[in-house]
């Protein structure tokens, strides 16, 4: 996902606890996203049909198409959010993964952040590319 989300490695990724964020976040649910060939139109309309049309919405946010499964994505649904954004809470965040092609400078800041005391628990690393496969490694810095 880092060529899509992070600007081409540019930027960095960060870990959460998905337990003590689902905990602190009363209006957002996590969804495992599910990897098809096809949309499922046809089950989406069976669950109205029977009238389970409470959770709707997530049947069609939890899908994406099976090229993209290499992702192993999660999702973080709001809801009653009114168009505002959500605080996290330090204790929230695991790690921190700076970008193959990520800034020494804006790496410098990140770690400044992250060097206070509210931090001290997150691990930092370096993705790197890995020679033997495709795909990346990652070197603990801290």
């Amino acid at each position: 996902m880092w060529s899509h989300y992070a600007d081409e490695h540019r930027g960095f990724c960060i870990g959460f606890d998905r337990l003590k964020l689902e905990g602190h976040l009363k209006d957002v649910t996590s969804v495992d996203v599910r990897y098809q060939s096809t949309y499922p139109i046809s089950e989406i309309s069976k669950k109205l049909e029977a009238g389970a049309a409470e959770n709707i919405d997530l049947e069609f946010l939890k899908y994406k198409y099976s090229y993209w499964r290499y992702e192993r994505e999660w999702r973080l649904i709001g809801r009653n959010l009114g168009g505002k954004g959500v605080e996290i809470d330090g204790k929230m965040i695991r790690s921190v993964a700076f970008g193959l092609r990520m800034k020494e400078e804006d790496k410098s800041r990140l770690r400044e952040i992250l060097s206070s005391s509210e931090f001290s628990h997150v691990q930092i690393y370096q993705s790197e590319c890995n020679d033997d496969k495709f795909g990346l490694k990652f070197t603990r810095l801290n």
